[in-house]
């Protein structure tokens, strides 16, 4: 009798343990990590998409232009089409360090293939978490952007970001820019 009740108080420990680590709707179903100790680390990014629309108005006409950027950068080639034919290839890096202290980095580098012109773009800030400390299911990198966390394993970090902005400089006609932008990043830990 007293092995029954032992491996069920153990069978219930773990259901709630592992319940109370998954917040994300890929999460692993079970992970000993919370979900602090799984963002903590050094992350590779390993594909990026984009898909984004900006709606143009003005008295004269409505214009839509969407824009869809997908790339895996396993390869560190990133592989741009503009729509018209032209294709810009890069070599493309992004490392994205989240430390413990609450403050990140995130660095890319980028050229393009052909040119000896290299670029590097870093922003060291904090981050935080975007609800309560319970739920974790978003975090904010402070001057790079706020995120929803799709996935969350102790290889795989999958972010999702969405926006809109509208810009009228006639409110009444409705005259300006409304722009959507949908954001898709995912990285793995070195």
């Amino acid at each position: 009798m007293k092995k029954i009740l032992l491996i069920t108080a153990v069978i219930s420990s773990i259901v709630a343990i592992s319940l109370s680590c998954r917040k994300g709707p890929n999460d692993p179903f079970f992970s000993i990590r919370s979900r602090e100790s799984r963002l903590v680390g050094v992350w590779n990014m390993n594909s990026l998409y984009i898909d984004s629309s900006v709606v143009i108005s003005s008295s004269l006409k409505v214009e839509t232009k969407s824009y869809i950027t997908q790339y895996p950068v396993d390869s560190a080639v990133k592989k741009y089409d503009d729509g018209n034919g032209n294709v810009r290839d890069s070599v493309y890096n992004e490392n994205l360090i989240i430390n413990d202290d609450g403050t990140y980095s995130d660095t890319i580098r980028v050229h393009k293939i052909g040119s000896t012109l290299k670029k590097l773009r870093v922003v060291k800030n904090v981050w935080y978490w975007t609800s309560d400390k319970k739920k974790k299911d978003g975090v904010v990198l402070a001057g790079y952007g706020s995120f929803k966390i799709d996935k969350l394993s102790w290889k795989e970090l999958d972010f999702t970001y969405n926006r809109t902005a509208i810009n009228y400089s006639n409110e009444t006609n409705k005259n300006g820019t409304n722009t959507t932008v949908t954001k898709t990043l995912k990285f793995r830990r070195n």
